[in-house]
């Protein structure tokens, strides 16, 4: 039953090398970057921030929203070992990482 489990898990991996990848981080960098600068500029002008309020709100959510899918899709991101790609060993390894580093 495990087995059969982590088998049909195995086939939703995404490939380090495939272009879904690229453009998903590239994505990811243009919300990284909004919240960068429009947060100092919201704070820096109050019209902006007081007049497009609603507007602000919508795409905070929506980058919100990307963040917690990024850490969806970095759990289904494949670990290549001997040409072999396999996402248990990938999501042990960052469990692992994150423990040993505290």
């Amino acid at each position: 039953m495990v087995q059969r489990i982590l088998r049909t898990c195995n086939y939703f991996v995404i490939s380090t090398d495939e272009s879904f990848l690229f453009y998903w981080l590239i994505l990811l960098n243009i919300f990284v970057l909004y919240n960068l600068w429009f947060s100092i500029a919201r704070q820096a002008f109050d019209p902006l921030q007081r007049d497009y309020s609603k507007i602000w709100e919508i795409i905070d959510y929506i980058a919100d929203s990307m963040y917690f899918i990024d850490i969806f899709i970095q759990f289904r991101t494949g670990y290549l070992e001997q040409g072999i790609i396999d996402s248990l060993k990938l999501l042990i390894r960052s469990i692992l990482s994150k423990t040993q580093s505290n």
